[in-house]
């Protein structure tokens, strides 16, 4: 509650730090005393909610922790090293909350592309017909209500075309009662979550990736988007929405499409295009592939991060 470490501070093991690097806003400021204690540069990866959603929707969320972040928050700017965000739209959302502009770097999440790897064959098992995916969790700022209207547009013209939703949430119950009112509940499928492992196929299989966030009265935005360049270095074209980082994963015509957020005409048009073209989808398949080993690779980005704690050892 007082960000004190106490008896966790006694540890003889915790002597051999030599750097301590936190994720998310909130848990940097719990890590707080313990990096001033041991005198060792602290490092902070914020990922998008810690930084989008408003002050006063953490106090309305109520959690000792969003409590401590906001208590704690200044002498986080003062002592930390360096702040990472993890996409240009982060970066500036950042120095417009009052990080320190001289700490905040733009540093994107990798992504392993010698696992995320294009399908080896045209069909498996469990692409006995085509597909979009779907991979986001059952919340608001994910807008999977706005794919599921979409995706009713674009079986008017693409019958057989099915919709696999990966993830769970609050919403869950929302948008299958929204799928049974639009009538397209035999062509979608929600299988709910799943081990990483499990999701790969699918993702690689699929005809398009669909990521269509909108912002929320929260403050909640996409900040990056990392299953689209996941989907990407699979060789998959993406069709996201101009929200947050997104544009930053998606090479507008290129690796896939961007769409105006809340246009569910629009996003059905792109979807059309995408399923009706394999050429283009090819196309797009390969780009996205070669975008993600130039600028997302894993080992890349790990060696980026090496470079920035050596610099501060």
């Amino acid at each position: 509650m007082f960000g004190s470490i106490r008896g966790f501070g006694r540890l003889a093991d915790l002597e051999k730090l030599r750097l301590i690097h936190a994720h998310f806003a909130p848990d940097a400021v719990l890590a707080l005393s313990l990096a001033r204690k041991l005198r060792i540069p602290l490092i902070v990866t914020c990922h998008g909610s810690d930084v989008t959603t408003r002050d006063l929707e953490i106090v309305k969320d109520g959690k000792l922790s969003g409590y401590r972040y906001l208590f704690g928050r200044e002498q986080l700017f003062e002592y930390g090293s360096k702040f990472i965000a993890v996409s240009e739209f982060l970066r500036k959302k950042m120095i417009q909350s009052g990080f320190p502009q001289h700490k905040v770097i733009k540093h994107y999440v990798g992504i392993d592309t010698s696992r995320f790897v294009p399908r080896i064959q045209d069909r498996s098992a469990l692409n006995d017909a085509p597909y979009i995916l779907s991979v986001a969790r059952h919340t608001s700022v994910k807008g999977i209500d706005l794919l599921l209207k979409a995706f009713s547009i674009v079986l008017r013209s693409n019958p057989t075309l099915r919709l696999i939703q990966i993830g769970s949430g609050t919403l869950t119950r929302d948008l299958k009662l929204l799928a049974k009112e639009l009538k397209i509940g035999r062509n979608v499928s929600f299988l709910g979550a799943l081990p990483s492992a499990q999701v790969l196929p699918y993702v690689q299989h699929c005809n398009a990736l669909v990521l269509s966030s909108r912002r929320t009265s929260s403050g909640a935005e996409e900040a990056f988007g990392l299953v689209l360049t996941e989907a990407s270095s699979c060789g998959v074209p993406c069709i996201g929405t101009r929200v947050g980082g997104i544009p930053e994963a998606v090479v507008h015509g290129e690796t896939g499409f961007l769409t105006e957020p809340e246009d569910v005409y629009d996003l059905a048009e792109k979807i059309a295009q995408v399923v009706s073209n394999p050429d283009l989808a090819n196309s797009m398949g390969r780009r996205g592939r070669e975008l993600a080993c130039d600028v997302f690779d894993l080992r890349k980005q790990t060696r980026s991060l090496e470079s920035m704690y050596a610099e501060l050892l």
